[in-house]
């Protein structure tokens, strides 16, 4: 099912108002600005920094710390101050939290104008995202500038918190292809994202 409509809204939507912990993750255009970042994670080629699961296989050794995007506009992995390879294929992985207020049945039964709601990351290497833990494909990528955009379509949130994970890979820390990431949200209802509330962290979220 394929969202359409604007890659994201400015009519006003909740998540750059307080939600969590105190500290939003999304800005008020549906723009990601502040996760909690785990990472570097060093790998031997970018395959294997795509199929290996650093998160499950460190789970008790994963010390995950803020990172924000002083632009607002896209995460710049060199200065998130994380510790991990300056050479070479790593991951790192960016966690936040969005909170709908209804389930998956209630957007159904709305159908056919049942709200789409979509993900889509900008990245010079590869990512895969997980919702609630499990593992979403994306649409075949687009060119955009150096980097890549990776839209996932139709995802259904579930009522209250849903926890969303970015894992992304890179080779290059720097120029000319630095590793960067830059995540946007949109509906094809805009009314659907102005009852949605976002937070870098949440009480279920114990790590």
């Amino acid at each position: 099912m394929r969202c359409g409509g604007p890659l994201f809204t400015r009519a006003g939507v909740r998540l750059g108002d307080a939600a969590g912990r105190g500290t939003v993750a999304f800005d008020h255009e549906g723009v990601l600005i502040a996760a909690m970042g785990a990472g570097r994670f060093a790998a031997p080629d970018l395959e294997a920094a795509m199929e290996t699961d650093f998160i499950g296989d460190l789970a008790n050794g994963i010390v995950w710390k803020p990172v924000a995007s002083p632009s607002r506009d896209r995460f710049q992995l060199r200065d998130l101050g994380q510790e991990g390879p300056e050479n070479g294929a790593f991951a790192s992985y960016f966690s936040f939290w969005i909170r709908s207020p209804r389930a998956p049945g209630n957007l159904l039964a709305d159908a056919p104008d049942a709200p789409c709601f979509a993900i889509h990351c900008y990245v010079s290497g590869g990512c895969r995202l997980f919702v609630n833990s499990k593992v979403h494909e994306s649409m075949p990528p687009e060119n955009a500038d150096y980097r890549k955009l990776l839209t996932y379509d139709g995802i259904l949130l579930k009522k209250g918190w849903n926890r969303c994970v970015i894992k992304v890979v890179s080779d290059s820390l720097v120029d000319p292809n630095p590793a960067t990431l830059a995540v946007r949200i949109s509906s094809n209802r805009p009314e659907y994202l102005r009852q949605l509330d976002s937070a870098v962290e949440h009480q279920l979220d114990s790590k």
